[in-house]
């Protein structure tokens, strides 16, 4: 027992880290959890780096090491933490969201568990949507007299206006039905503009990239650092098999890693027949065998048959 102690690693006054065992512990409510070596290596990464917003990018090339993965890899990675961290029945660690930059770990220090009751949950939700004045109100209504009391003393409070105001609780419920709809309203008008601006992403900008064509295949290539040599990849793009693959068109961006000058990196973002998209990422292309290695990224089993 005492070699295991060693290896543990205080995060707060309450967490610790054992990085052999790959387990978080919180002494305040004796929960411990176990984490799969990816998700912990994510989660190390971010500790290191606490209180900063760590790209999505740096996690890709840090904890990926260079792995062809999605976008949604690193979403499912995230939420997996997330829960974990749940578990621990502790409010000391939170992962933010950084929008459209990154993530941070978040580290607060508490000297007790959070509150585990009915009402404190429903506040926490409260505050998160901005509505913790009108749920003050309505919490009110859960001490109400029992059973035993309601033929008596439900009517004295209501002849003597002591605790339960009928109109105020009448204008509590249509403020949160009016709130309701307007938030509908708005995630409507949201979703049909980005709908129909989904083509003027930036990074889609054709003038941006060389077209190439394969089939009914639109290949757009876009070469900053001038890593390819254009007779090269149209000879192997019309050696490949991509025309068979369910692609409408594939936008490539070639470059060089941010992270380490000597490997070549890519992305890219696919638009399939039925007008799906799907992100592909690769942090280290196969020195020698570049074009090849920048199709066979892009040539997924899901897509290619």
């Amino acid at each position: 027992m005492q070699e295991l102690m060693i290896h543990k690693q205080p995060v707060t006054q309450h967490i610790s880290i054992d990085p052999e065992m790959r387990a978080i512990t919180c002494l305040l409510s004796s929960i411990t959890v176990n984490m799969r070596p990816l998700p912990f290596r994510v989660l190390m990464h971010l500790l290191k780096n606490q209180d900063k917003c760590i790209s999505r990018d740096e996690l890709f090339e840090e904890c990926w090491q260079g792995a062809v993965v999605s976008e949604q890899s690193l979403t499912n990675t995230i939420s997996y933490i997330r829960n974990k961290i749940k578990k621990l029945e502790s409010n000391e660690l939170k992962i933010k969201t950084i929008s459209k930059k990154g993530y941070s770990l978040v580290i607060t220090l508490n000297h007790e568990l959070p509150e585990n009751n009915h009402n404190g949950d429903l506040k926490d939700r409260a505050e998160e949507s901005g509505e913790t004045q009108e749920l003050d109100k309505v919490i009110e209504l859960d001490d109400s007299p029992g059973d035993s009391d309601k033929d008596n003393g439900f009517n004295r409070i209501l002849s003597e206006n002591e605790k339960i105001n009928l109109p105020a609780v009448k204008g509590v419920y249509i403020r949160g039905m009016w709130f309701f709809v307007n938030l509908m309203l708005i995630s409507t008008l949201i979703f049909l503009i980005a709908k129909n601006n989904k083509g003027n992403a930036s990074f889609m900008d054709e003038k941006n990239y060389q077209r190439y064509e394969l089939g009914n295949i639109d290949v757009y290539i876009s070469d900053p650092d001038g890593l390819l040599v254009e007779g090269e990849f149209r000879k192997e793009l019309d050696g490949s098999n991509l025309n068979s693959c369910d692609i409408n068109k594939v936008y490539i961006r070639v470059y060089s890693s941010p992270y380490n000058k000597d490997n070549i990196a890519m992305s890219a973002f696919i638009i399939t027949k039925n007008s799906e998209s799907q992100n592909i990422i690769n942090y280290k292309l196969v020195e020698g065998e570049l074009y090849n290695s920048i199709l066979e990224s892009i040539q997924d089993d899901d897509l290619c048959h």
